[in-house]
């Protein structure tokens, strides 16, 4: 879900525009940056096929650049790098339903939103929030609060 979580926040997107993402649209590149482009960065690239306001035009993909140590627990750059060295998968929905039976369904369809929160309001019970101040916009609403403080 770490994964899931920082694309949400880092790129404003949607939940279920998260849940849809199929491995062959993440990919790590090389980015040129600087003024003469004389340096290189590994970045995370995100093409999303669509966005539920732009649901036919060409999006424009996010680059994601790996971040500081201190802010680690942020980074989609690691935690895309963790997620594939842990299913081991690279190919369909990056984020798997889950089956009745509460395991991973390989049967290449997206984790539904309902799952999704559920493992949400979970992971803040581990931590001791109380999940009922938080929903499915939190990501995008936090993202946006966390960019213009800190970006």
């Amino acid at each position: 879900m770490h994964l899931a979580y920082c694309i949400a926040f880092l790129c404003l997107l949607r939940v279920d525009e998260v849940l849809n993402i199929q491995f062959h649209e993440l990919e790590i590149v090389d980015v040129l940056i600087g003024q003469d482009g004389e340096k290189t960065v590994k970045m995370l690239k995100v093409t999303l096929p669509f966005r539920k306001t732009n649901q036919f035009g060409y999006i424009q993909p996010f680059y994601l650049r790996p971040m500081l140590e201190n802010q680690q627990y942020l980074c989609a750059y690691w935690a895309y790098a963790e997620w594939v060295k842990c299913c081991q998968e690279t190919d369909g929905f990056v984020f798997w339903r889950v089956s009745k039976a509460d395991h991973i369904s390989k049967t290449n369809k997206p984790l539904t939103s309902q799952k999704f929160l559920e493992a949400f309001c979970q992971n803040l019970l581990d931590i001791n929030v109380d999940p009922a101040l938080y929903g499915m916009h939190s990501f995008r609403r936090g993202g946006t609060q966390w960019l213009h403080f800190y970006r």
